[in-house]
């Protein structure tokens, strides 16, 4: 119990142990707090900050973004936006007209996926022969008869024939190409036989080079 002395009071000395311990417990604990709890989450905190500070000092330095009194200005990003979104459409249209410029035409296309006819083969290599001659008649362009004669031709060894079809189109497709732009002779055309590109997965079917 407390005593006075003098008008003044006066803890016993049992409970001031007892505060003591309460004091001494109760440090311990937030010490243990401080270094099990707070400083951890404090470093994770940290970790997780950095990358993000990073990354908006990167943007800060690209100047997409710009902070002051009324909060962000995201006009210069969204400008490079549009930009990015411009130039992905020029490249698509790119990729497209490409995509027309080199594939086959229907007709190629159609007659390799029906069973291969020598003798329907031989008169349209026949009449792309003729339109040549007429071409080069018209446009003032020499053509050998080497330039002629290369255009593909069956052969009994050919391991598929429904090839030439896109053959015979792309060499046809060539010439004509070199007349329009301005070629004066045409001297040869080189063909050979069509041959297996390998795959990264052979359980997948093999692509065939047509080599011109």
């Amino acid at each position: 119990m407390a005593k006075t002395t003098g008008g003044k009071a006066m803890i016993c000395p049992r409970k001031y142990k007892v505060v003591q311990r309460v004091l001494l417990l109760g440090g311990l604990f937030l010490w243990l707090f401080l270094v099990l709890v707070f400083l951890p989450l404090s470093e994770r905190a940290r970790e997780l900050d950095t990358p993000l500070t990073v990354n908006w000092y990167k943007v800060q330095k690209t100047q997409l973004v710009e902070a002051g009194p009324n909060g962000i200005n995201k006009t210069p990003l969204e400008t490079r936006w549009r930009e990015l979104n411009e130039l992905a459409q020029r490249w698509q249209s790119f990729s497209n007209a490409l995509t027309r410029r080199l594939a086959l035409d229907k007709a190629a296309t159609e007659k390799m996926r029906q069973p291969f006819l020598l003798v329907e083969y031989q008169n349209e290599r026949q009449l792309k022969q003729e339109e040549l001659q007429r071409i080069c008649r018209e446009k003032k362009v020499e053509l050998a008869p080497a330039a002629l004669s290369g255009y593909p031709d069956y052969s009994a060894d050919l391991e598929h024939p429904e090839l030439l079809w896109a053959h015979l189109s792309i060499v046809h497709h060539a010439m004509l190409q070199a007349i329009n732009c301005g070629v004066t002779q045409l001297i040869s055309t080189s063909v050979r036989t069509p041959r297996p590109l390998e795959t990264s997965e052979p359980l997948k079917s093999k692509f065939l080079e047509l080599p011109v």
